[in-house]
């Protein structure tokens, strides 16, 4: 189910409360001038029209659904984080060594790619590497040298103004 699908009823203002909390959660759009960012005064019907989630009556050919189920489609998975030392323990007690690997660099990864100089980055899918460890980047010309994959902090800052 898509979110352009779906529609929720809000009846409540503990539901208004709640659904804004999911929303910025989830790092969702509010229309600005939304009942839901208003107090409550009567139901309205939430629904997402592919920019940003706005108060609507119209609901045709859309699925009601609960909060919950909002939470679960908009955050559908959540990653549980576990230290490397903890999980070469687990490892361990299984009778497995767990082993640090280099990721490989390959057709098709998302880097980042650096000048000689250090002064720009960029960051663009590897589209080629040629014979001499040349790099390049999706709609650039070949000879980069520079290239590698993101750390978890810079997929995070992306994600955020993405």
């Amino acid at each position: 189910m898509k979110k352009e699908e779906i529609y929720v009823v809000i009846d409540s203002e503990e539901k208004r409360l709640r659904v804004i909390q999911i929303l910025s959660d989830a790092r969702e759009v509010i229309w600005s001038e939304s009942s839901l960012l208003e107090r409550y005064e009567s139901s309205f019907d939430l629904m997402f029209n592919g920019n940003c989630w706005l108060t609507r009556s119209y609901k045709k050919n859309k699925t009601e659904i609960t909060l919950d189920q909002l939470e679960q489609l908009l955050n559908p998975i959540k990653e549980v984080g576990m230290s490397l030392d903890a999980l070469k323990l687990i490892a361990e007690n299984w009778g497995f060594e767990l082993i640090e690997k280099k990721r490989e660099i390959k057709v098709g990864d998302f880097g980042k790619f650096w000048d000689n100089d250090n002064h720009y980055s960029y960051y663009f899918f590897l589209e080629k590497i040629n014979e001499s460890n040349m790099y390049k980047p999706k709609g650039f010309s070949d000879g980069w040298e520079n290239f590698c994959h993101l750390t978890d902090e810079e997929k995070s800052r992306i994600q955020e103004n993405w």
